[in-house]
């Protein structure tokens, strides 16, 4: 590409148009409908490799951040920069995020920084929310929860849960996985563990389901939900799988193979805290059987997974 090696990506909400980081500092806004009749829209400015992408909620604005140190912001119609300087960050940056309401912009450093800026300040201060323990080199996600009351932060390691808002815990204790994933409710969270298994965690609790969903074979480098938070894709080195997080298809698959209503106990273990009411209604309540909950819950899990869809190149993180 016009760009070398592609570091970083981002879809624009309008679902047509594609930003590309490269390992040159340029950033390409590609037409996925025209792409072989127009060039892409270059963005420049950057003076090392481009490794952190982000669309404001209205798609008008795109944040970048580089190895160079800097934040900057962009009008995405006219590829030109929105403030009069770059944001030095001090640290190479790994990721970026706006919230909702486009007027901050968070960001994660290689030294594991989590700050918020305020771009409605003339001078765009910087904000610490706090410092993401790091046991090696790199952060791999960052992303807002609901209406903006907290940041989840990942790393290689683990994943960490910060309050912004009054009645909001200041902070949680860290939970082992990275390339954490938020669900566009906010209520739940995928992470990845060192072994390439999937886990949930239900973020009212701060809770791993007990249930896992599966493990790819190669190492996971990046996770997303659809719209509906229905399904989440997961990517490793070999292929993309998409897993079936509908906690409404759960209940059927559980139900289904256990024959009856799961109690609190269980429902809260496996389902988390979304799951309200009989998780069976059809089904006698108290039960009258035995259950291996965990084998059924289990076996329902595992049945959530649909299929490798493609196959895609082992992707390589941006060297200093």
């Amino acid at each position: 590409t016009q760009q070398g090696r592609v570091e970083a990506l981002a879809a624009h909400p309008d679902g047509r148009h594609l930003a590309t980081g490269g390992e040159n500092g340029n950033i390409l806004f590609w037409d996925l409908q025209n792409h072989n009749l127009e060039p892409p829209k270059a963005f420049t400015g950057h003076e090392a490799p481009v490794a952190a992408l982000d669309f404001s909620l209205d798609g008008r604005q795109m944040v970048s951040g580089s190895f160079d140190k800097t934040l900057r912001l962009w009008d995405v119609a006219t590829g030109m920069p929105l403030l009069g300087s770059p944001i030095d960050t001090g640290q190479d940056v790994y990721v970026a995020k706006f919230d909702r309401s486009s007027a901050r912009v968070a960001s994660a450093t290689e030294d594991g920084s989590v700050l918020i800026w305020q771009l409605t300040d003339p001078s765009v201060t910087g904000s610490v929310v706090g410092t993401h323990l790091l046991q090696s080199d790199g952060m791999t996600g960052l992303s807002f929860g609901p209406q903006d009351r907290f940041l989840v932060s990942s790393s290689l390691e683990q994943t960490q849960f910060w309050g912004l808002e009054p009645g909001e815990p200041a902070v949680r204790a860290p939970i082992a996985g990275s390339f954490a994933a938020l669900d566009p409710s906010g209520e739940l969270a995928a992470l990845a563990t060192d072994s390439q298994e999937i886990q949930l965690v239900d973020i009212d609790t701060w809770r791993v389901f007990d249930a896992t969903l599966g493990r790819q074979k190669d190492l996971l480098y990046a996770m997303a939900f659809n719209p509906n938070g229905r399904q989440l894709a997961s990517a490793a080195k070999g292929d993309i799988v998409l897993w079936d997080v509908d906690i409404t298809n759960w209940r059927n698959r559980a139900c289904a193979i256990a024959r009856r209503n799961l109690t609190s106990e269980e429902r809260e273990r496996y389902l988390g805290s979304r799951s309200s009411g009989p998780s069976c209604p059809e089904m006698t309540h108290p039960p009258q059987i035995p259950l291996d909950a965990e084998r059924a819950l289990g076996l329902a899990v595992r049945a959530a997974k649909l299929l490798s869809l493609i196959h895609i190149s082992e992707p390589t993180r941006p060297k200093r």
